[in-house]
């Protein structure tokens, strides 16, 4: 179990075969929503559903051709999101090939169908460019239908126009094409690449088309006809005119943990069903779940998402339980403790902010009561927000209301997994100072 508490995609020693239930998230790594699009019906986001695309049925699709190579494999919940797929799947019997194994053949597959997508957008743009030269249809030639196209990029295509209409393509590769054509509109195409594509068309009326990276383009228009179409950058791409995106799709490998706590399958189960909810709540109330940089209190510089107003209630304090209650409790005197908890809570409905990183089995259960009975409070954190960061469950719909302000003196470190106690002491320090510096009196 080592080994998988890192839930590394090629973990050493990590044979990933027997039975057990995992996490496993596809991404399109540019964010663009090219599996689905958000309807948020009333404005409701318990309404919200996905409508897929094309390619997001597809996606989905090849849940089930894993299923069926691997009866064994059973899928609990998935959802299809605009940008990315979560799916928790169950392996009922220990199987000669491994989830990793698994889970790369299901990418392999997806890769394809994205593939499929991007030439058919690529075959949907060159159908709409208009030739008006001599017989080259992949630009707006309103010349003599010259075109010259040179890939500079990694392992792209050439293509050679050097006669007087015909075209021959030899795909060597991945997708990446360069052009160069010299003549009256003969092409010759060899793609031998990635998808990358440089093209310069030097004469009149002649398209001037540039790929210096991984698959952006961006078209401008500078004279008779003439048109310029530079690509630098490293996955996005400019709408074609039905709204897609001409670039290879899935190239990050999914993400696979698994889930072996108690409790963690239902949680997220119930994560990966409300996912739409969330996107749209996120969606209708933007401000509450952005990130805020360099939040000065008291000598130290936070990040914080949620509520900003809270930071100026009238009063705050700190949940903080003692080792010494803790001890008294263990022994049989639970008075203290409990009368320290139950005036946390009595503090929260006289309106004061309680502050805490809520660490201790004894502080949560102070924070699920403020939940409860929906009193504002800070929650300081031991990590930092990640990029498209979600509070988890209850802090999700507490900060969408308004009600929670979440801080974090810290980077975010994608490989922190657990909390120290050096860090527990530290973060119960901010509290103090944090409650110090706001009901200190303005001077």
């Amino acid at each position: 179990m080592v080994g998988q508490e890192k839930w590394e995609w090629q973990e050493p020693g990590t044979a990933w075969r027997g039975v057990g239930v995992y996490h496993v998230t596809l991404t399109v790594p540019s964010r663009e929503p090219l599996l689905g699009t958000l309807v948020i019906p009333d404005r409701d986001p318990s309404k919200a559903r996905i409508e897929r695309t094309a390619l997001g049925e597809a996606v989905v699709g090849e849940l089930y051709v894993m299923c069926r190579h691997y009866p064994a494999i059973r899928i609990l919940q998935f959802c299809l999101m605009p940008d990315h797929l979560h799916a928790v799947i169950q392996v009922t019997r220990v199987m000669e090939t491994s989830i990793r194994s698994v889970i790369r053949g299901y990418w392999q597959g997806v890769k394809k169908h994205g593939r499929a997508y991007s030439l058919a957008l690529a075959a949907e743009l060159n159908s709409d460019t208009t030739d008006e030269g001599n017989g080259n249809s992949e630009t707006t030639d309103e010349g003599n239908g010259n075109s010259e196209t040179t890939d500079e990029g990694n392992g792209n295509s050439e293509t050679t126009d050097e006669g007087n209409g015909n075209a021959e393509r030899r795909n060597g590769g991945n997708g990446n094409s360069e052009t160069t054509d010299e003549g009256k509109g003969n092409a010759e195409t060899t793609d031998e690449g990635n998808g990358n594509a440089e093209t310069t068309d030097e004469g009149n009326g002649n398209s001037e088309t540039t790929n210096e990276g991984k698959g952006n383009a961006e078209t401008t228009d500078k004279g008779n006809g003439n048109a310029e179409t530079t690509d630098k950058g490293n996955g996005n791409a400019e709408k074609t005119k039905d709204g897609g995106y001409a670039f290879p799709v899935f190239t990050e490998r999914p993400f696979i943990r698994p889930l072996s706590r108690r409790g963690q399958l239902h949680t997220m189960i119930q994560y990966v069903r409300m996912n739409p909810q969330r996107l749209a709540t996120k969606r209708l109330r933007p401000g509450y779940f952005r990130v805020q940089k360099e939040i000065g209190i008291g000598g130290r510089v936070y990040d914080g998402v949620g509520n900003m107003t809270i930071l100026t209630a009238d009063c705050f304090d700190t949940v903080h339980v003692r080792s010494t209650m803790v001890e008294e409790a263990q022994h049989g005197a639970t008075e203290r403790l409990r009368n320290y908890m139950n005036s946390c809570v009595l503090k929260a409905r006289e309106g004061v902010v309680m502050v805490s990183p809520f660490i201790s089995p004894h502080e949560k259960p102070v924070m699920d009561v403020l939940l409860r009975e929906q009193h504002p409070f800070i929650f300081l954190a031991d990590n930092g927000f990640r990029e498209y960061y979600k509070p988890s469950d209850a802090l999700f719909d507490a900060c969408a209301a308004g009600r929670v302000l979440i801080l974090s003196a810290w980077p975010y470190d994608a490989q922190k997994r657990h909390i120290s106690r050096a860090e527990c002491v530290q973060l119960n320090a901010m509290a103090a100072e944090i409650c110090d510096s706001l009901n200190a009196p303005n001077v």
